[in-house]
């Protein structure tokens, strides 16, 4: 009898002391909460009686719930996020009038304090500090040197590296970092243990030590890159920071001035929603800001939707470590991202990415994690995966990179990516060893400018190496159709090494080094390859349409089947096709013509060369549309295809494609029937010379009973020889 009333006691003690939903004021379901920035402890149920922040987070909400932030304010902190289920998700939107609400991990020192040299110091608290932003934009650490990369000559591991450079650095730089260009599609940070003549110690620990992020998995290349960073003494310019970690004082730069009159925020939050175990969640209208490591982080989800959210300034925007089911990114952006905006390295399953905005990210050299696979827009590993109708602009490292069956890439537009590393890809295949792949399509992308960064790497490859499509080893049956491919120093469609069954069909790749680039090698040789339809155009006459790179003896009839094809170098167009035997006993660089290509190998029996020519690089007109339906785009020249299809006033661009053109610079014209050797019958009053273009028009016929020799004869009436001559 004694118990009881000592139970109720109890009880009653926990029905107080629990969560709101426990006392009877938390979610209902279906029930709309409302959370302003001046919110209370109010029931939530409208705008007057709104919740904090706080209060939010600690509120257990049922499935159905719906939780609105008002427009216009600012949510300082960490998202506690609650479970849906598949009928009833928990959904997160936007009330009121105005720009999203946005949560944000940002706060603003308060107090300033001089250490000399226009350099002020403030107290911040974090482990770590990635994201200082002034005025507005997103700021470097302070560095030596300034751009660019001193080179060391030598090494040991991980353990140090060394070389003259490093003996004439004008500070002891221990305890701040080292940013090593390892190879070139790695940059990795080590803290400096010391520094002791010639040589720099290095830790393989420290904050970036973590998975995904590892700077042990590849050893340094001697001469290669590096550059100091987060050290006091490289404070020199406006906006330079460090962060002394020991002390937790950020320290900036402020040219002549000072603190005043500037507005500096940094990134005091971690993760602005931690995901992890969550499932049926709908993001909607909210916008992440200021995560010092990545804005969500999730780890066996199932059923999260962003939609319209938008999200800037932080380390990361997305990390999913394993297990992530049916994530959808509907519209919003991602911008001024250190390292990587969606990262899902393994176990992805269900993934759409669909007109989201990508720019800036992964830009600043030192910022990203180290490792492979940092500094990229979208890392996805995995099956069923979808990346379409997106934009990626200024990309550090591949705008795209899939890994898995059932992938597709379609209708993105690629500007500028390989911006601060290279051996990349605008869009980046990879594959393992003896796996077969299925369902893989890469097809109506538009794919422009791959910079390609070789500053800090090896100097004997002081070119960009950026692939606008970038099939790696082992890579086997993707299908990459109709896509726009331009300018770059690398490879436009390139395989390196890659599998069997991949079809290349129906893509204009314009202005590459080399336009389609093939490495083969002794245990990873090209095979079942099918390359037809498509039409690769070189810019300048240093640059290849076609170019074989051969590391084991092999013969390219091999390869698969090559036909219908296009190799055009319209500037001269004789001898355009590159194939380097570089191996023991192989030839070596061999520039071949199309017709030598196809008696050598047996290829492209029905491809041509170009049926105009150039003259100079600035005779090229490309243009692309972007768009779901067909522009015509007014011509102020008369301009020819490669195929020789005359434009005179206008050209027409189909959705998602797009055209190159060659000025035709000297047109003469037929204005009567006649004799070719009358000047009555041409434009001008004067007969075709050796570089004019010819056009006979409708309804005319010339006659010719001489050698004639202009570069180009477009026929549309007649052309008839009077006597034995050969035409070609």
């Amino acid at each position: 009898m004694m118990k009881t009333p000592l139970l109720l006691i109890i009880f009653l003690i926990v029905c107080f002391t629990m969560p709101a939903v426990v006392r009877g004021q938390g979610s209902q379901k279906g029930t709309v909460y409302y959370v302003s920035q001046n919110g209370g402890n109010g029931d939530g149920t409208s705008d007057a009686t709104a919740w904090s922040f706080s209060k939010l987070n600690t509120a257990r909400l049922l499935p159905g719930s719906t939780i609105l932030f008002k427009r216009g304010d600012y949510f300082y902190g960490s998202l506690n996020t609650n479970i849906g289920n598949s009928d009833n998700p928990i959904t997160y939107g936007a009330y009121g009038s105005g720009a999203n609400p946005v949560i944000t991990g940002l706060s603003t020192p308060t107090s300033w304090t001089a250490s000399g040299a226009n350099i002020y110091y403030t107290t911040i608290d974090v482990p770590e500090l990635n994201v200082v932003v002034l005025d507005g934009k997103v700021r470097p650490m302070g560095r030596f040197p300034k751009t660019g990369y001193l080179v060391f000559n030598e090494h040991s591991e991980n353990n140090w590296i060394g070389g003259p450079s490093i003996g004439s650095l004008p500070f002891n730089p221990t305890g701040g970092e080292v940013v090593i260009r390892k190879i070139r599609q790695i940059t990795d940070r080590h803290i400096i243990t010391s520094h002791s003549g010639n040589r720099l110690g290095l830790s393989s620990g420290g904050a970036y030590g973590t998975v995904f992020l590892n700077n042990t998995n590849d050893g340094p290349m001697d001469g290669n890159g590096y550059f100091i960073q987060a050290h006091i003494k490289t404070l020199t310019d406006l906006g330079d920071w460090y962060y002394d970690k020991a002390n937790k004082r950020l320290y900036m730069h402020f040219g002549s001035g000072s603190p005043d009159g500037h507005n500096i925020k940094v990134s005091t939050v971690a993760t602005l929603a931690q995901m992890d175990n969550k499932s049926q969640v709908v993001f909607n209208n909210i916008d992440f800001e200021g995560a010092n490591r990545n804005a969500i982080t999730m780890n066996n989800n199932d059923g999260i939707t962003f939609i319209d959210c938008n999200f800037s300034k932080s380390f990361g925007a997305l990390f999913g470590d394993n297990g992530v089911r049916k994530l959808t990114f509907q519209g919003g952006s991602m911008t001024d991202i250190l390292s990587s905006a969606i990262f899902i390295p393994s176990n992805a399953s269900g993934i759409t990415v669909d007109n989201v905005r990508i720019t800036d990210t992964g830009i600043i050299p030192g910022a990203g994690g180290s490792g492979g696979a940092q500094q990229v827009g979208v890392w996805l590993a995995g099956d069923n995966l979808t990346v379409r109708n997106s934009i990626f602009k200024n990309i550090g490292f591949h705008a795209i990179a899939l890994h898995g069956d059932h992938t597709l890439v379609e209708q993105n537009l690629i500007d500028r990516y390989g911006v601060t590393k290279d051996d990349c890809g605008g869009v980046y295949e990879f594959q393992f060893a003896n796996v077969t792949s299925t369902d893989k399509i890469i097809r109506k992308n538009i794919i422009l400018n791959g910079i390609g960064e070789p500053t800090g790497a090896p100097a004997w490859e002081q070119y960009g190496q950026a692939s606008a499509i970038y099939l790696d080893v082992a890579v086997n049956n993707v299908q990459v159709s109709d896509n726009v491919l331009a300018h770059g120093n690398w490879g436009g469609l390139m395989l390196i090494g890659a599998g069997v069954n991949n079809k290349l069909t129906n893509n204009l790749v314009y202005d590459f080094s080399k336009g389609l680039l093939i490495y083969s090698f002794e245990s990873l040789k090209i095979r079942n390859t099918t390359v037809t339809g498509n039409t690769f155009i070189a810019k300048t006459a240093k640059q290849y349409p076609c170019y074989l790179q051969m590391y084991a003896s092999d013969d390219p009839s091999q390869y698969g089947t090559f036909n219908n094809n296009v190799y055009a170098r319209p500037i001269d167009d004789n001898n355009s096709i590159g194939v380097n035997k570089e191996y023991s006993g192989g030839s070596g660089l061999t520039i071949l013509s199309l017709a030598t290509w196809k008696s050598n190998f047996g290829q492209d029996g029905n491809s041509s060369k170009s049926l105009v020519a150039a003259e100079q690089e600035s005779s090229f007109r490309f243009d692309y549309n972007y768009a779901n339906d067909e522009v015509t785009l007014p011509l102020s020249s008369i301009f020819s295809d490669v195929r020789d299809n005359i434009y005179t006033s206008n050209v027409k661009v189909p959705a998602f494609g797009g055209s190159v053109l060659v000025k035709v610079a000297n047109i003469v014209q037929t204005v009567n029937s006649g004799k070719w050797n009358d000047p009555g019958v041409w434009s001008g009053g004067s007969v075709p010379g050796t570089k004019e273009y010819v056009i006979i028009n409708k309804g005319h016929t010339v006659t010719a009973d001489q050698n004639i020799s202009p570069k180009n004869i477009h026929v549309n009436g007649e052309l008839l020889f009077l006597g034995d001559y050969k035409v070609e």
